[in-house]
């Protein structure tokens, strides 16, 4: 065998590895970024209160009774039907008034072109067993299922935006209780000691 022959194989074998490695790379990167992407899904859909508002005399919040009237509502099951297509977002509102990261963040999510075609998969979605979690279609009749007994929510969300330290988020949702009794709100998210949190808010519509 010539030594042509040799170095040309080894070369063959370092550029596969190589490759493979990459890959694989590639993939457990594009494996923790759903998984961040899921977690701040769980997190928003957690906010969803699944019974009535506090009774009168109860509203004051951090009280003991609001804190407890909330612990028991938190607690009942809620029907939430989540739209299986990331929903577009292409308004020219603009938000000065925010850090320039989530500005930035909130101008990539603008570029999202229709061409987005994968879809939300609600098993991915780690939030607590009281939660009962659907997937709503085009073709399901909304209004048909929240007038109903189907269901008691329905919520939409946009693709979810990180910065590239995965520590900053941005994402719009819609929910709805009712076919004229909904909203729209933009969440700036943080991570921190390894969990997500809400770092604030913005309403940009209510029905």
């Amino acid at each position: 065998m010539s030594i042509n022959r040799v170095l040309t194989g080894l070369l063959f074998f370092i550029l596969i590895s190589c490759n493979q490695r990459d890959t694989s790379n590639d993939k457990q990167q594009s494996d923790s970024l759903e998984k961040e992407k899921y977690q701040i899904m769980a997190l928003l859909i957690e906010q969803i209160p699944p019974g009535p508002p506090p009774p009168p005399g109860v509203y004051t919040k951090d009280t003991i009774a609001f804190n407890k009237y909330r612990d028991s509502v938190f607690k009942l099951d809620v029907d939430i039907a989540v739209t299986e297509d990331f929903v577009r977002y292409n308004s020219d509102r603009e938000f000065n008034d925010l850090e320039k990261e989530y500005q930035v963040l909130i101008e990539k999510l603008k570029s999202i072109s229709d061409s987005t075609n994968h879809k939300i998969e609600i098993e991915k979605i780690p939030v607590k067993k009281n939660r009962k979690l659907r997937t709503l279609t085009p073709t399901d009749n909304t209004r048909e299922l929240l007038l109903g007994d189907s269901l008691d929510y329905v919520i939409s969300f946009t693709e979810i935006i990180l910065n590239p330290d995965k520590n900053k988020a941005i994402v719009i949702s819609w929910a709805y209780s009712h076919p004229i009794s909904g909203s729209s709100k933009l969440y700036l998210l943080k991570k921190e000691n390894g969990y997500w949190k809400i770092f604030k808010r913005k309403t940009l519509s209510i029905s």
